[in-house]
């Protein structure tokens, strides 16, 4: 007789779940695995694979341990703690990309997660991805409460010194181009982004400047970085609608386009508007639907490079208004992949809001110093939450 069919006789599966998980505080994996796969007899939910994914990871049997997460995750994709775990299980063996996915899957649910970002920008460095590498360094500053531990002093120093370099060599880029000299100037935009590749104001300098030389993929590249790293800049998409249309792909251009026009709307910048208008239609004729598939932003996504791979299945719903319901989950899903601060920020002023106007000020308070720690001092949302927040 198995144990669950004596325990199943005597109570309920809930004594056998009760005491499988004794069995792993015991450190007595196998037993407890043992049961949890019993239990499965029974019917199955996230929380059953992910505790024997658990048993599994202690046992060292890792391949078996991953097929679990992926089946706790599929019943249940807000499952931090899979996320991490399986992340971990996928570094340990080399598997970098899918380690950096689950990694960035956990920390759409927690942005301020000081090791998520920590492990992100370690694989990222690995695959040789600077500019991911130093951004997720900067997060782990950015969200940091003890800010006199070792790590924090040390990541602190590096990033300091770099942007002090960083800055020298953007000034004198900066006095080149203001001199008319395109390609002078790149070489300082250049190593400036070498040395801090995160910098808003570099990317877009050297953006413009290989423009300006007609480098226009290499404009693409860094004025897509600006984007990235500040979502608020929204000339920042005619920019880019205005690289592609000299490239003569007028389909990313017109979507381009389309996008800046939607921002303007609630601009209420009439002039703007029209003028946006007038470079849509232009574009519009010579804008094809069938110049775009859904292999661009794939292959995107399994490089891990999630914001373009964002950029380029909007592309797909923008140039046809698709509203494919896969199309349209997996851009909810990179929404929350590539910001997650922003999204959690704007749920968390509805909730205080919310509780604000029920008079519930402590609890609405609490929301808006959420919203305040993932915001920068500069976003909308924060300025919103300091104006709302009671005890400021």
């Amino acid at each position: 007789m198995s144990r669950i069919d004596y325990w199943a006789g005597a109570s309920t599966n809930e004594y056998v779940y009760d005491k499988a998980g004794e069995y792993y505080s015991n450190g007595n994996y196998d037993d407890a695995l043992t049961l949890y796969r019993e239990l499965m007899n029974s019917g199955v939910d996230d929380d059953l694979y992910y505790k024997s994914a658990l048993c599994c990871n202690k046992l060292g049997d890792y391949n078996q341990a991953a097929e679990y997460l992926e089946k706790s995750l599929r019943l249940n994709d807000r499952r931090f703690d899979a996320f991490i775990l399986l992340a971990e299980i996928y570094t340990m063996q080399g598997r970098n990309s899918g380690a950096i996915y689950n990694y960035t899957r956990a920390r759409a649910l927690k942005p301020d997660h000081l090791q998520t970002c920590i492990s992100l920008s370690e694989l990222y460095k690995k695959q040789g991805m600077e500019f991911e590498a130093v951004y997720y360094k900067t997060k782990f500053l950015q969200f940091s409460k003890d800010r006199r531990s070792p790590e924090y002093r040390s990541i602190n120093t590096g990033i300091n010194n770099a942007l002090a370099e960083a800055v020298r060599y953007e000034n004198s880029a900066a006095r080149i181009l203001a001199r008319g000299n395109a390609v002078g100037a790149i070489s300082d935009y250049r190593n400036a982004i070498n040395i801090y590749p995160v910098s808003y104001n570099t990317n877009v300098g050297l953006a413009r400047a290989l423009n300006d030389s007609g480098d226009f993929n290499g404009a693409l590249r860094y004025f897509i970085r600006a984007l990235f790293l500040n979502n608020n800049d929204k000339m920042l998409l005619m920019y880019i609608a205005s690289v592609y249309s000299r490239m003569r792909d007028y389909t990313r251009a017109y979507c381009f386009a389309k996008r800046y026009l939607n921002e303007l709307v609630s601009a209420h910048n009439q002039a703007e508007y029209l003028k946006t208008i007038k470079t849509i239609n232009s574009l519009q004729p010579y804008a094809k639907p069938e110049s775009l598939s859904r292999s661009a932003a794939e292959n995107y996504f399994s490089s891990n490079r999630y914001f373009e791979a964002y950029l380029e299945y909007e592309n797909l719903s923008v140039i046809s208004d698709n509203q494919e319901s896969d199309i349209q989950i997996q851009l909810q899903l990179l929404d929350l992949m590539v910001n997650p601060e922003q999204y959690w920020a704007k749920l968390y002023i509805r909730k205080g809001q919310s509780l604000y106007n029920l008079g519930k000020m402590r609890e609405a308070d609490g929301f808006f110093a959420r919203v305040m720690e993932l915001s920068g001092p500069d976003s909308e949302e924060y300025k919103l939450a300091r104006a709302s927040i009671s005890y400021v």
